[in-house]
């Protein structure tokens, strides 16, 4: 079993919320950037900012929607290639479990281990979400972790056990995988 744990620095009261943005640079003394350039980076959750230029990445202002340089194209799709394609490297007919299934991350990763031939089972909160990360996101099944029995849905949905676990929420679904994994 190899786990590595990757977190994120605290965030004191009074401190700007860290994450990745999208931005319009307004002035720029950097010889890379002009005005009206498109960047994203980890600039926290703010109106305006002043920022070195080595820490902004700038953005094709005609490809793809902003938007997904702070999903798919961006951290969460970035976090789920690498801990899909380096950590838990699923093989055809695997079983890979994916907590935190309907979010950003959960769903990348379970949608590339899907692709590299392994049996995907989300964990999602509540029925709805379940659903949705089964019929549009293509996972074979799909656990609510607010299940009376979790453990049990869990072993019911991998009979062979499981293969890989993509961790993003500890706690009790944790716990019920832990007792699964293969």
């Amino acid at each position: 079993l190899r786990i590595r744990l990757l977190l994120a620095q605290p965030v004191n009261l009074g401190e700007v919320m860290t994450g990745e943005t999208v931005g319009e640079v307004i002035a720029s003394a950097h010889p890379d950037f002009v005005a009206g350039d498109v960047v994203v980076g980890a600039r926290g959750w703010q109106t305006h900012c002043v920022s070195p230029g080595e820490r902004l990445v700038k953005l094709p202002r005609h490809g793809a929607p902003l938007s997904a340089y702070l999903g798919v194209l961006g951290m969460p799709g970035a976090t789920a290639y690498r801990g899909i394609s380096e950590i838990c490297r699923p093989e055809k007919g695997e079983t890979v479990v994916g907590s935190a299934a309907s979010g950003a991350v959960g769903s990348v990763a379970g949608q590339l281990a899907k692709r590299a031939g392994a049996r995907v089972v989300g964990v999602a909160g509540g029925a709805e979400k379940c659903l949705w990360v089964q019929d549009s996101l293509g996972f074979d099944d799909c656990v609510d972790h607010r299940s009376l029995d979790l453990r049990g849905e869990l072993s019911a949905a991998c009979p062979n056990g499981i293969d890989a676990y993509f961790e993003n929420v500890g706690g009790a679904v944790q716990a019920a995988v832990f007792d699964l994994l293969n």
